[in-house]
């Protein structure tokens, strides 16, 4: 079905199909444009904006929260991870958000625990390349959040913080000074200029 969500009809989608016309979005309000720019890359793949594609990526988040969930519960094998896994199904299941019309909070929520998998992936990992790159996906990732929606910015500012509180053992274990570790923050908000302060210039009508 169509965008029936009152944000998704005259927000979201209408930034989406403006964007497939190859115009700039008029009344942004400063709201970034990643959720509809990949979807007005989905209506330029299919030559017309048939609104049911970007609705059912949205209704896939939830699945994918719970997919991350299980997955670390099991590796972890934590009972109550795994606990988690039902619950969080049934409170999908029984609030509505929006039944799932294209608000992007459920894309923000994601790329959030997705930032925190990446985290608790280089936690686990022993190979020392293998966790440079974990922690440097956790950083795109959590850029990515922010250019997502306003409250992917927590997700942003405090991504650092988690990693470090969660992460000090093995700093030490792979013996990484306090010299890389400020290098890897400054490198985390550099990605964090370069992908989530640019936004495009609203034009008033």
């Amino acid at each position: 079905s169509i965008f029936n969500a009152q944000d998704a009809v005259l927000s979201w989608n209408r930034w989406a199909c403006d964007w497939y016309a190859n115009m700039l979005p008029l009344r942004t309000y400063d709201y970034p444009q990643l959720v509809p720019a990949n979807w007005a890359l989905c209506y330029n793949i299919m030559g017309e904006p048939l609104q049911y594609v970007p609705k059912i990526m949205v209704g896939l988040y939830p699945l994918f929260m719970l997919l991350l969930l299980l997955d670390l519960g099991l590796s972890r094998r934590s009972a109550g991870v795994v606990a988690s896994v039902p619950l969080l199904a049934w409170l999908f299941r029984n609030v509505e958000f929006g039944r799932f019309g294209g608000d992007v909070d459920l894309a923000v929520t994601f790329m959030g625990l997705l930032a925190y998998y990446c985290v608790m992936q280089a936690e686990a990992e022993r190979d020392k390349g293998q966790f440079r790159r974990w922690l440097l996906a956790g950083s795109l990732i959590a850029c990515g959040a922010a250019a997502t929606k306003q409250s992917g910015i927590f997700i942003l500012a405090l991504h650092p913080l988690v990693a470090f509180l969660l992460l000090r053992g093995r700093l030490k274990e792979f013996a990484f000074g306090r010299g890389w570790v400020a290098k890897g923050v400054a490198l985390h908000f550099a990605l964090a200029l370069l992908i989530a302060a640019p936004r495009s210039e609203e034009r008033r009508v």
